[in-house]
């Protein structure tokens, strides 16, 4: 039994009820598998991402609804901030400002996933540009600046979050050499200057400059 309704239960047992022998009993359990402080609701699907935030106070989480919800974890409070569509994956840059909300791959976009970037204070977005052989996969530099974007070919752009400009780092492999798996990865260096890729349709790691 969920240890939280559980208790949630016993809450609502009135006085002098037959079920009160068994209240040590779900009680006892209860502690030992832990109680969750909060249960938030409020995303109308699934939820495919969560990130807390710098502060230890706020949680982000974003779903198949299209919203992303930032949750106050003192009371439970959530604020909603709504998107076109499904989110399947959040970048929280490292001051907690802003989040790039990734969205899943679509055949039909020219863009492969949608990218926006949100002022999560203001509740504003702004799309990031896309790449003419689709995006496949994005990730954040350390300092929050820079979104590295690679396509299924194995092409990478660098993406400022603050002028929004696009800057080809590797180009993508001919289509003819292409995989038909698109299983790619990549990693800024802990100072951001370098950055790894791997797979895509090159079937090898490549270590680049990731600030120029």
């Amino acid at each position: 039994r969920d240890a939280t309704r559980a208790l949630a239960w016993l809450k609502q047992l009135p006085p002098g009820a037959p079920e009160w022998a068994a209240v040590r009993r779900i009680a006892s359990d209860a502690r030992e598998q832990g109680v969750a402080r909060w249960v938030l609701r409020g995303h109308a699907g699934h939820v495919l991402d969560v990130e807390f935030a710098p502060d230890d106070r706020h949680l982000i989480s974003a779903g198949d609804d299209g919203t992303i919800r930032i949750w106050d974890l003192a009371t439970g409070a959530g604020r909603v901030l709504s998107t076109p569509g499904p989110i399947t994956e959040l970048l929280l840059t490292p001051d907690g400002a802003r989040a790039v909300a990734i969205g899943p791959w679509d055949p039909d976009s020219s863009d492969g996933r949608a990218m926006r970037v949100w002022d999560l204070a203001a509740g504003t977005a702004r799309e990031l540009p896309g790449d003419p052989n689709r995006v496949d996969a994005a990730i954040l530099s350390p300092d929050g600046r820079v979104v590295a974007a690679m396509t299924c070919g194995g092409g990478v752009s660098l993406i400022d979050l603050a002028t929004l400009a696009r800057r080809p780092l590797l180009p993508a492999a001919p289509r003819a050499k292409a995989n038909h798996a698109c299983a790619s990865a990549m990693a800024f260096s802990p100072d951001g200057r370098l950055l790894a890729v791997e797979g895509g349709a090159r079937d090898r790691s490549r270590v680049s400059d990731g600030t120029s």
